[in-house]
Parts: C-alpha cells; sequence; structure tokens
C-alpha cells in the first residue's frame, strides 16, 4: 500500500461475499481516514471505473456470476481504484481459455495505451508478451538474459535461450573462421559469411535460424 502497487493475480481473488461494485470499492474503504473518500466520490470513482472496463451493467452481480474473463476485468478495476504508480499483473490470464486470452490481452493494451500506468506484466506466455509490452525482460532461472522491444527480441536474440524461447528455430551445427562459418560436412558442407567473428579461428560453432528466414530450392551440381 505504501509503495502504490496494484496487483492483479492468475486466480481473481475477488471476495466472494461482496457484489462486483464492492469489491472495486474495497481498496478506497479500507484507506486511511485521512485518505478516504467520500461516499459519492467512492460512487462516482467505483462506476467511472466499471464504465473503463465495459462491466457497469454487473455492479450488483456476485463473483459467482460472472465469466472468467468478467472477474479479471473486476480485479483490473479494483486494483485502478486506488490511483496506483505501477500495476503488476501476475499471468493475470493464465486460468483462461485461449480465446478469451486473445481478446483480453489486445482489450487491456487498449486500456493501458488510455491510462498510462506503469504496467509490470509477468507471463510465461511469447505470444502474449510480444503483443502486449512496449519493453519485454526475458528471464531465465532469476537471471535476465535480454532486455528490449518486442521487435528488437525477436530479430537479434542476445543469447541461445532467447532465440529458442521465442518461437520456433532451426539449428545447424559448424565451425567458424575468419569471418566464415561452415555448416555441414565434405561435400554437403554450405559456406555462410560471419563477418562479426573474423577474429576466431577454427572453433565449434551454432547457427540459428528462423522458419521464415529459410527458402527451398532444387539444386542441380
Amino acid at each position: 500500500r505504501e509503495r502504490q502497487v496494484g496487483f492483479v493475480f492468475q486466480h481473481y481473488a475477488l471476495f466472494r461475499h461482496m457484489t462486483v461494485f464492492e469489491n472495486v470499492a474495497f481498496g478506497l474503504r479500507v484507506k486511511p481516514r485521512h485518505q478516504r473518500p467520500s461516499e459519492s466520490e467512492i460512487q462516482r470513482k467505483v462506476h467511472e471505473l466499471l464504465g473503463l472496463v465495459q462491466l457497469d451493467w454487473l455492479a450488483d452481480r456476485y463473483p459467482s456470476q460472472l465469466s472468467g474473463g468478467q472477474r479479471q476485468r473486476i480485479a483490473l478495476a479494483r486494483a485502478l481504484a486506488v490511483e496506483p504508480k505501477v500495476l503488476l499483473l501476475d499471468e493475470p490470464f493464465g486460468a483462461l481459455d485461449a480465446k478469451v486470452r486473445k481478446e483480453l490481452r489486445r482489450w487491456l493494451r487498449r486500456l493501458h495505451d488510455e491510462l498510462h500506468v506503469t504496467s509490470i506484466f509477468v507471463t510465461h506466455d511469447q505470444e502474449e508478451a510480444l503483443e502486449v509490452a512496449d519493453r519485454v525482460v526475458l528471464m531465465n532461472k532469476g537471471n535476465i538474459e535480454q532486455i528490449g522491444s518486442p521487435q528488437d527480441v525477436w530479430d537479434h536474440p542476445a543469447s541461445p535461450f532467447v532465440y529458442g524461447f521465442l518461437g520456433d528455430v532451426n539449428l545447424f551445427h559448424g565451425r567458424a573462421h575468419e569471418g566464415e562459418m561452415l555448416i555441414g560436412a565434405d561435400q554437403h558442407a554450405v559456406r555462410v559469411d560471419s563477418p562479426e567473428h573474423g577474429q576466431v579461428q577454427d572453433a565449434k560453432a551454432m547457427a540459428y535460424v528462423r522458419p521464415h528466414d529459410l527458402d527451398v530450392a532444387r539444386y542441380t551440381p
């Protein structure tokens, strides 16, 4: 609370005994007395947020009467009610089916552009991360592998882990020597220019290539 961080969890965490309205109003009502808004201000704020998440017509319903996607929108509205400086979403769509996930992440991206709240979105879904984020932080066993825009980490992976984690990849083994890479062996070997490895002397190497970067053509010796 003191750090003004709003949380949205994977499993909704709505209060079952409270209506949608009371769930969203909860964070406002438990503020210290000198910071607590008036009842009229709470009413205005909650209805404004329910309108923002397009669920104002469900104000009197209980969580058990909502779909999974609706519950997550209400959880987001509740997190936004206290006007956080940072919004932390911990795999918020993990418990939803694939179609609902796609719809909600597009909606969340549009909502973020409207609100301009700094948001940290934790996910194991690569497609989700690339679609939602302005900047991606890729982590592996607690260590940061790469930070960059979705386009940057896709086009210029910083490590084998990043390359393999973000989509399908073809892996070729070969040797690098003075700016050239030899893939394969004997008469079937393929030579590929690799100027960034100009100082390398006859070392084992691996080449990572996306499927869409390969063209298959008939070869006549």
